[in-house]
């Protein structure tokens, strides 16, 4: 896959699970808010990397969360 459609494929998986406020795409990286959590998912291509990383109040909310994009990348 290349750099821009990991890109593209983060920005739909992040809008498909609800982080649709302050969306936004910094170089490598796509950024969401829903309600107080926040989402970020990083391409790193030429590594074969893509992080994805879900900060908010509860835990299990946040696993809950990355698994949805995770399962959906």
């Amino acid at each position: 896959m290349s750099q821009e459609q990991c890109l593209e494929r983060a920005r739909n998986r992040v809008r498909n699970a609800g982080f649709t406020k302050g969306f936004e795409t910094v170089g490598s990286s796509v950024f969401g808010e829903r309600g107080d959590y926040t989402v970020g998912v990083r391409c790193i291509t030429e590594k074969g990397i893509v992080f994805i990383v879900v900060a908010g109040p509860e835990e299990p909310d946040c696993s809950r969360y990355r698994s949805n994009i995770i399962d959906d990348f």
